[in-house]
């Protein structure tokens, strides 16, 4: 979609009591002059897919964190813990369930 089909709809409906807004692809989004400038596009780094810019929260909260911590659990990253402290198991149990290669605890 060309520049001018994608900026006319929506102006042409200001001051008509109609909402509208435009709908942003995430490249758009991320490139998009209001939103940068707001603070809305944010980088995040992940330690599998390395540094890259995701939109961010478009609303503020005056006791809300900017920005919160985003990390995805690993697979099996909390075996141990839902195990020993949700299921009961012993920790003895839980490294026999390790090798027997019961539980998968990979890098992704």
């Amino acid at each position: 979609m060309s520049a001018s089909e994608f900026d006319t709809p929506v102006p042409s409906r200001y001051g008509r009591a109609v909402p509208a807004a435009p709908v942003l692809s995430i490249e758009e989004t991320v490139s998009h002059p209001h939103l940068r400038a707001r603070g809305t596009v944010r980088t995040i780094e992940d330690r599998f897919a390395g540094k890259f810019e995701i939109p961010g929260m478009p609303l503020r909260f005056s006791a809300f964190p900017k920005d919160l911590p985003l990390e995805a659990a690993t697979l099996g990253q909390h075996n141990g813990e839902v195990l020993r402290d949700m299921l009961g198991r012993s920790d003895k149990e839980i490294e026999e369930l390790r090798a027997a290669n019961v539980l998968s605890e990979g890098k992704y």
